[in-house]
């Protein structure tokens, strides 16, 4: 499990919102035949202790390339897991998933709110904030450089031409 955050519930639960990043696990089928034999996918986990426990891991996101999750609690228990989506298929686009219940269960609808317009590019990852009003705050982030001239910028310390989109996202629920 990597780049964890954890969110406060109305409740006082803490959730943790994880990129899980490990090996196909025979019953959470997120993988198609001839792909990796490892994901990088959304889990969560709660703890009613204060961090000291965690129990009920549990995938939110079933793609791999679904990584980095973040999430928010509104004023009336409902949590909103914002995520970037950075592998096909599909393109590189910001998405979010809604809980009605602090996170025990999630609706069936996924909500994009940024998007890259290059299939290749990438997303990055998205943080978000709850206002006075429970409006939300979120930050997004794409790119149209392909993910191995990405790492090779990266890592070789050389510059690399390429075009970033950032996004300030207001929205709420209604």
């Amino acid at each position: 499990c990597y780049e964890t955050m954890i969110s406060r519930m109305t409740s006082g639960k803490l959730v943790a919102v994880i990129r899980y990043h490990g090996a196909v696990v025979p019953h959470w089928p997120l993988i198609g035949p001839g792909q990796n034999t490892f994901y990088k996918t959304v889990f969560l986990a709660d703890s009613e202790d204060q961090g000291d426990t965690w129990k009920n891991l549990r995938p939110l996101t079933n793609v791999h390339g679904q990584c980095h999750g973040f999430g928010v609690c509104l004023s009336d228990g409902t949590m909103v897991v914002s995520y970037d989506h950075r592998y096909i298929p599909g393109a590189p686009s910001g998405r979010a998933m809604i809980s009605l219940d602090e996170g025990e269960t999630f609706e069936d609808e996924v909500y994009y709110i940024s998007f890259s317009t290059v299939p290749e590019g990438q997303a990055g990852f998205s943080e978000s904030v709850v206002l006075e009003d429970d409006t939300i705050l979120t930050i997004a982030a794409t790119t149209d450089m392909a993910r191995e001239k990405f790492l090779k910028a990266s890592t070789s310390g050389k510059s690399q031409k390429g075009n970033v989109d950032v996004w300030a996202i207001r929205w709420k629920l209604e």
